[in-house]
């Protein structure tokens, strides 16, 4: 990598060390035998407004895994929602997507 004088690498400055999930939810990926997915639309998109169609299409895909999913929904219940699938209206995603059960 060249640089031009006077500039300096800043690559990655805002990536920072990750920190344990919350207790609860650790337990929740550690006990998956077969590994977990984290589901998240990000702050701009929310799920919970999605249209039916999709909405179901999402739940019945997830509900044929083997594995757990921890899903950022923002609403107070998911009807239909998989025993496999976990819902959270805020998650910790860097620190979830180090975990290694993700």
């Amino acid at each position: 990598l060249v640089l031009v004088a006077g500039h300096v690498e800043v690559g990655g400055i805002h990536i920072h060390p990750t920190r344990p999930v919350p207790k609860d939810l650790d337990k929740y990926l550690n006990e998956s035998t077969e590994g977990a997915i984290l589901f998240s639309m990000g702050s701009v998109l929310q799920s919970s407004s999605f249209p039916p169609a999709k909405r179901q299409a999402i739940i019945d895909a997830f509900a044929e895994l083997p594995v757990r999913v921890v899903m950022k929904w923002e609403d107070d219940t998911l009807p239909g929602k998989p025993d496999n699938v976990r819902l959270s209206k805020w998650l910790p995603q860097r620190d979830i997507l180090a975990h290694p059960k993700i």
